[in-house]
């Protein structure tokens, strides 16, 4: 221990020795000592882990709150992404169910259409067939069947065009989507 020894007054400190000096030349046995005795010291630890702790718990909650707001905007933004497509879905098919209807009226009207015509040319012929019919009345009879039979091949091509028409004015359907 380096201290001076002074002449002077009993209990009177001639010098200050540094902690660490002090440390040292006791072979550290002291410094622990010390530190275990002084209550401060450890309550500053303890005060200082606590806030540590806090400070964790509070940076935790800030990434827990960062996270669900995270979540909470994905989900949104895939929930409105959702009820956009389906609301464009709807209106496809809607609009698919329009042109179908159109399209299934237009056809049933041809085949309306065609079926009063052989039924009349059946008729006639029924008409013509008759024993109590007049030749003359026959005659006009066969040839009415045979002009309107005649008359169909021209409602094909008529009903083919209005068809390609109907067609053209429908929007386009990947068909290889519907196989697959």
């Amino acid at each position: 221990m380096n201290t001076k020894k002074s002449t002077s007054s009993i209990g009177k400190i001639d010098s200050v020795v540094s902690m660490n000096t002090f440390h040292q030349d006791t072979g550290g046995k002291w410094l622990n000592f010390f530190q275990a005795i002084n209550p401060l010291g450890i309550i500053a630890e303890s005060y200082a882990k606590k806030l540590a702790y806090k400070l964790e718990i509070k940076r935790l909650e800030g990434e827990e709150l960062r996270i669900k707001k995270q979540a909470e905007i994905a989900h949104n933004a895939i929930n409105t992404s959702f009820r956009l497509q389906m609301a464009h879905l709807a209106n496809r098919r809607m609009e698919m169910m329009a042109f179908y209807e159109t399209l299934n009226q237009e056809l049933s009207r041809i085949h309306a259409e065609r079926q009063t015509i052989l039924q009349m040319a059946q008729h006639a012929q029924v008409l013509a067939m008759k024993p109590e019919t007049s030749l003359e009345d026959k005659t006009i009879h066969n040839e009415m069947a045979l002009a309107l039979l005649r008359e169909l091949p021209n409602l094909s091509r008529q009903a083919g065009r209005q068809l390609e028409q109907a067609k053209q004015s429908l929007p386009q359907v990947n068909l290889q989507k519907l196989i697959d």
